[in-house]
């Protein structure tokens, strides 16, 4: 299984989570629900996804219908997160951002 550096943001605003693996180029767009959750690669033949983009991240951030499974790990860039599965790195950005932000609102 690959390990991959991973890229992640998150807009507040939108409520949408992005997790970019560079060298991205995002050609193909894949998602399994057509709204939440999007996987891109960068050709229609790669197997690897490139990039995601997860909207209303804070609401379908464990749903295990929505999360694709993918053959890779990731290491979070600026943080010690390494080797994590797509579902650790959700759990991690959930609580980073997500429960972060709603302590604040308190």
């Amino acid at each position: 299984m690959d390990t991959r550096k991973a890229v992640v943001t998150y807009n507040r605003d939108t409520d949408t989570l992005y997790i970019t693996l560079p060298p991205c180029k995002g050609g193909f767009a894949d998602s399994s629900d057509g709204k939440y959750f999007f996987a891109f690669y960068d050709s229609h033949d790669s197997e690897t996804p490139s990039a995601f983009e997860v909207h209303w991240f804070s609401e379908v951030w464990d749903d295990d219908d929505l999360i694709p499974e993918v053959n890779v790990r990731f290491d979070v860039e600026d943080t010690d997160l390494r080797g994590v599965t797509l579902r650790e790195l959700l759990a991690w950005a959930h609580q980073r951002f997500v429960e972060a932000r709603m302590k604040a609102e308190v």
